[in-house]
């Protein structure tokens, strides 16, 4: 995710609430939602050196390319990098807060509310299935 927020900067202002919540999560978030506050338009070079200026190191290109995102891979259809981008950005951060909301059902029994959950769970790495999946048409 954060290789493809330097990729495509202008997701960070897009996501900026979803981030600011990831930050929780890991927080490498925080040094780019830092260079978001700055208020100047960002681009990838300089949030690489922000990153390695904070001791953030990202895969190498050619590991990125290897890796099934389209938001990661070089030449991609802007529409479909950042569909699966938005799509991988909302799975990490509610993935564990979903997981956490299905075992507090269990614990209160409340099957109709697990379903939901789990439900919730299987659209968000469907969501991101379908969209990683289009890159190989």
């Amino acid at each position: 995710i954060l290789s493809g927020l330097v990729q495509w900067p202008s997701e960070i202002a897009r996501h900026i609430d979803y981030l600011v919540r990831a930050a929780r999560l890991d927080p490498r978030f925080d040094v780019l939602l830092d260079a978001q506050d700055r208020g100047v338009a960002l681009e990838s070079a300089q949030l690489e050196a922000i990153l390695a200026d904070n001791g953030v190191t990202l895969p190498p290109p050619d590991r990125s390319r290897r890796l099934a995102y389209p938001f990661v891979r070089p030449g991609m259809e802007r529409e479909l990098a950042t569909g699966a981008l938005a799509a991988a950005i909302e799975k990490y951060v509610e993935e564990p807060a979903i997981d956490a909301a299905i075992e507090a059902a269990t614990v209160r029994q409340d099957h109709d509310e697990q379903q939901r959950l789990r439900l919730r769970k299987h659209s968000l790495g469907e969501r991101l299935r379908e969209l990683t999946a289009r890159q190989e048409v």
